[in-house]
């Protein structure tokens, strides 16, 4: 009905969840692909990492899915643990080249600032990212939230209606960390998204893969104005002094 009524080209499944049951997902593909829906889609929140096996990917991509977000969080084994994140980093490898064989492209999801987290292990976040075959990733900025032990601890004493939900957006720093200031973590934060993204090989392919349609999309993000937009001034700068120069 969406695709034949309303002209709907793509879904994004949104679900966390979607993999859990390696079974129900095998049948949600095995029913796209019986119906002939023929619509591209994506799991663009992330999926559970450790219930990804070849056979689900390859029935995923003749479903239509062509990207799959990853919740790795932290590139150091303990701040996992101590954040009851049950995932070891050692299947990452075999995850990402079992997508990339079965065609569908990677989104990896990073937290700076996690409980526990130090200048260092942040680092070993970021090192983690950059070392291994992810198509894109993002960092955010540990941001707790209502019906999470970390949001009870953060509120505190304060009353519900004094938080400004507009720095609930995962790109402010709103919980203090020792030994690194709210200004240092949203830099580290620019810092790793420019060292991924600005490296001459994967700067290609991501103008490369980007259509009109898609430019306007990232003009409106967030990692426009806070990475690109920046980069783009300094340019455009640069580019009017050579100008007056000649």
């Amino acid at each position: 009905m969406l695709k034949e009524k309303f002209g709907v080209r793509e879904f994004h499944i949104s679900d966390d969840n979607f993999t859990a049951d390696i079974n129900r997902a095998e049948q949600f593909c095995d029913a796209l692909i019986a119906e002939k829906i023929n619509l591209s889609w994506q799991c663009p929140n992330g999926v559970r990492i450790d219930k990804l096996p070849p056979s689900l990917l390859r029935k995923m991509k003749k479903a239509g899915c062509y990207a799959v977000g990853l919740g790795i969080e932290s590139g150091n084994q303990g701040i996992l643990k101590k954040n009851q994140k049950n995932l070891d980093l050692k299947i990452v490898s075999e995850v990402l080249k079992n997508l990339k064989k079965a065609g569908i492209e990677s989104y990896g999801f990073f937290i700076l600032g996690l409980p526990g987290d130090t200048k260092k292990t942040i680092d070993e976040t970021i090192e983690f990212a950059l070392n291994y075959s992810f198509d894109r990733v993002w960092f955010n900025l540990f941001t707790p939230y209502p019906g999470s032990p970390a949001f009870d601890k953060w509120l505190g004493n304060r009353h519900f209606n004094m938080i400004d939900w507009d720095k609930h957006d995962c790109s402010t720093a709103v919980v203090k960390m020792a030994g690194i200031s709210k200004k240092e973590l949203e830099k580290l934060q620019r810092k790793a998204l420019r060292r991924f993204y600005l490296r001459p090989k994967k700067l290609f392919e991501l103008l490369s893969h980007l259509g009109p349609k898609e430019i306007k999309s990232l003009i409106m993000t967030r990692f426009f104005s806070k990475i690109l937009k920046p980069l783009f001034l300094i340019v455009h700068k640069a580019g009017r002094r050579s100008t007056i120069m000649v």
